[in-house]
């Protein structure tokens, strides 16, 4: 349970593992929109908006409700054929929920670290989550993009 500081390995502040390398496709990846999947075994949906060129807002609800938190999201770049910066399939980012005191005793279980992956199909996210400085000692996270349905 994310909200109840139910760690896994390592604890809240546990070894930071490094994020993937960046991987460049043909097109920049877009993160922005609603995602359904899960972290840390809690299934919700996770809103992405973009706040720059490679800076997005994120927001992560489970199901049930009894866990949100926001997400401070950042895509990382990598060299180009011609050497430019450009926008790979890797975001980084800090998480918070905003109840580090009433929900959690151990340091740093209102807020951490992690990383997300974008296929090059832009239709589903996988990645790391964890407490504190760690990005890894809380579990993994999967998403697929929900897709606009005429109604």
């Amino acid at each position: 349970m994310l909200g109840g500081c139910a760690v896994s390995s390592g604890g809240p502040g546990g070894r930071s593992e490094p994020p993937p390398p960046v991987d460049l496709y043909g097109e920049v990846p877009d993160f922005t929109g609603v995602w359904l999947g899960e972290i840390g075994g809690q299934m919700g949906e996770l809103g992405v908006s973009k706040l720059g060129d490679t800076r997005y807002y994120g927001s992560f609800k489970s199901d049930d409700g009894a866990i949100r938190f926001v997400l401070n999201m950042k895509q990382r770049t990598a060299p180009d054929n011609s050497g430019q910066a450009t926008p790979g399939n890797l975001v980084t980012f800090d998480w918070q929920d905003g109840q580090q005191g009433d929900v959690c005793s151990a340091q740093g279980c209102g807020q951490g670290k992690g990383w997300v992956l974008i296929n090059p199909e832009d239709t589903a996210l996988s990645g790391m989550l964890g407490f504190g400085e760690s990005n890894a000692n809380r579990g993994t996270m999967s998403f697929v993009r929900v897709e606009d349905t005429p109604e």
